[in-house]
């Protein structure tokens, strides 16, 4: 695979303290022509212009043969590719949207959305196999309360207590949970990664299209599950005095995921971002499909940097 966007970065910035000795070695190089001339004498001065470039070549290439060394432990790099990654089981991390908003009683059989979305989820995990689970809790923030953990038992026992009085922050940011539900996913690990977001999609800050990006960027798919009714419905804000109207942003959602896509359209990444509403027929069974099978391994593929140091290393010689 080739390089597909451009992303530059240096793993070891403080390394360009390195090129400082440069300073030093410049003033000396031109102490010693001045001492060689002075020493040398009328034999010097009669082909004083090729005594000069030469001690000014030698110094410029030597120069630069450290300033390639420097750059080269720098650890620059810039450009993708797309590394296949064999993975085992599967890892999900669940990010629940806990605001106010999640209150209103417009779920099925006169559940709030943040009830509906609790036996959605506790649903799901019953029927998956072979795979560990995360918890994070979004509202104003992120924040994971339940590493990733094989006992799907914790997680389920997290299910009966959501509630918006769990987190202090007010507002709504999706974008914030989602980046910590990535944050959340072990550095070293063989599964696959994917992230399930149950949500009404009524957000406050706009960070979501930013997150869903990020993840279609990093190789992990996300699936946004709604709850609620498309039609206004009073709900109680945080302050306990002010009624506002809330509703499914189903088509806030969706146009994030597709712009999300959109702005990665030059990655060639198997991650997808997507919206499914949970009342939706076969809705779970979607997104159950999106996992691995209990005992099967499969190749997906994770976006890494091109590292450059060769390139650097080989300048310097």
């Amino acid at each position: 695979p080739g390089v597909h966007i451009m992303i530059f970065s240096c793993e070891r910035p403080a390394a360009v303290y390195g090129l400082l000795p440069l300073i030093p070695a410049i003033y000396l190089s031109i102490k010693q022509y001045r001492q060689i001339k002075k020493h040398l004498g009328a034999s010097v001065r009669a082909d004083n212009s090729r005594f000069f470039r030469t001690i000014v070549m030698r110094t410029v290439f030597r120069g630069t043969a450290w300033l390639m060394l420097v750059l080269a432990y720098a650890g620059f790099s810039w450009g993708t590719y797309n590394a296949p990654i064999q993975t085992n089981g599967n890892a999900v991390a669940l990010v629940f949207d806990i605001s106010y908003s999640m209150n209103a009683t417009d779920a099925p059989g006169g559940m709030t959305r943040l009830q509906a979305a609790g036996r959605y989820a506790d649903m799901l995990i019953s029927h998956t196999r072979n795979t560990s689970f995360s918890a994070v809790l979004a509202k104003g923030s992120g924040m994971l309360v339940v590493p990733f953990t094989e006992d799907t038992a914790i997680i389920q026992s997290l299910l009966d207590t959501l509630s918006p009085a769990l987190m202090t922050a007010q507002g709504t940011s999706l974008g914030k949970g989602i980046n910590a539900a990535v944050q959340s996913f072990p550095a070293l690990s063989s599964q696959a990664k994917s992230i399930w977001v149950f949500t009404d999609g009524d957000e406050t800050d706009g960070q979501l299209e930013g997150a869903l990006a990020d993840c279609v960027k990093y190789g992990v798919p996300v699936t946004l599950i709604g709850f609620g009714s498309e039609r206004e419905t009073a709900v109680t804000a945080g302050d306990g005095k002010t009624t506002v109207l809330t509703a499914l942003r189903s088509k806030k959602m969706q146009k994030a995921t597709a712009a999300a896509e959109k702005r990665n359209s030059s990655i060639k990444s198997a991650a997808t971002v997507r919206y499914i509403d949970a009342t939706e027929p076969g809705s779970a069974l979607k997104i159950l499909r999106t996992l691995n099978s209990k005992d099967m391994h499969s190749v997906s593929y994770e976006i890494k940097p091109v590292e450059r140091y060769r390139l650097f290393l080989s300048l310097a010689l």
